[in-house]
């Protein structure tokens, strides 16, 4: 906190939990793990029916988080109008129906999902999503907030909308782009169709490699590293079982030198493609091995 002339100021703390555009973006994606899993009735789903349906008040500010994060402009000052044209809007709505949709949202994420794994993700645009919340916190908040805070949230987003910066948003394709402007029935019944042609495409694979393949594809609430650190104790196991079967001498040391290289894929927070792939051949050299010995 600062004090400057006689009145206190305060930085602007962002809050995941609340924020209205992470809030969204997180339960779409819960929804394409839901329906990858199997599952019929997708409570994500509900809630975005539920809550989100065009007119409420939190989709309005929905739609606000959306102008600044899709909107594009050439020059730095389009993208400084557009800012704050966006907050004089959000100065408007009602915060009490917005702070009331959002209790029950996150009430609803506790009691389906539980709310450290349902953050946990990694989302694009993080430093976007939380410029934008800080900004609209500072339009709606009666007490002063630092200055300097204010800027950098402002500077991050003139960045995003003039192009200064390359975004993930830039690098999506026209396809994406119109994808994820269709209803979420729409797109529901899309992921389903692409679920069962890729089953189609990797019918011969085995079940190991399609769950594994089915956690990286969605890998919500860093669900695939979990997966990944479950499974290794599993395959070095049973590796090492089979290699007690092995006759020869020298794939014997191999198996137990390849045994030896499986805790490699529990390094690091974040699970590297090389890793998956890694898994894969573990997963083929297991179902080789079963079938020859």
């Amino acid at each position: 906190m600062i004090y400057v002339w006689g009145v206190n100021m305060r930085k602007i703390k962002h809050n995941k939990i609340k924020n209205t555009g992470l809030l969204f973006e997180l339960l779409l994606r819960q929804v394409s793990s839901d329906v990858m899993s199997g599952t019929t009735d997708s409570r994500a789903l509900s809630i975005i029916r539920e809550w989100f349906g065009k007119g409420s008040e939190i989709y309005k500010e929905l739609e606000l988080y959306n102008a600044i994060l899709k909107n594009k402009f050439n020059t730095r000052r389009k993208a400084d109008v557009l800012i704050e044209t966006v907050l004089q809007v959000r100065k408007r709505l009602d915060n009490a129906k917005i702070r009331k949709a959002k209790y029950s949202i996150i009430k609803e994420i506790m009691k389906s999902y539980g709310v450290n794994d349902f953050f946990s993700g990694q989302v694009a645009n993080y430093p976007e999503y939380a410029s934008i919340y800080k900004l609209f916190e500072s339009a709606i908040s009666i007490d002063p907030f630092e200055p300097a805070d204010i800027t950098k949230a402002k500077n991050t987003l003139a960045e995003h909308i003039s192009g200064k910066k390359k975004s993930y948003i830039e690098k999506k394709s026209e396809l994406l782009e119109e994808y994820e402007k269709q209803p979420e029935d729409i797109r529901l019944l899309t992921t389903r169709i692409l679920i069962d042609k890729f089953n189609q495409k990797y019918s011969s694979l085995s079940m190991p490699q399609k769950i594994l393949l089915r956690e990286y594809i969605n890998n919500v609430s860093n669900s695939l590293r979990k997966y990944i650190d479950v499974q290794i104790p599993i395959i070095k196991k049973e590796l090492a079982e089979l290699a007690l079967k092995v006759d020869d001498k020298v794939t014997k040391i191999k198996l137990v030198e390849v045994v030896k290289q499986i805790d490699s894929l529990s390094h690091g927070k974040i699970v590297r493609d090389e890793q998956v792939n890694m898994l894969l051949k573990y997963y083929s050299l297991i179902a080789e091995l079963r079938r020859i010995l």
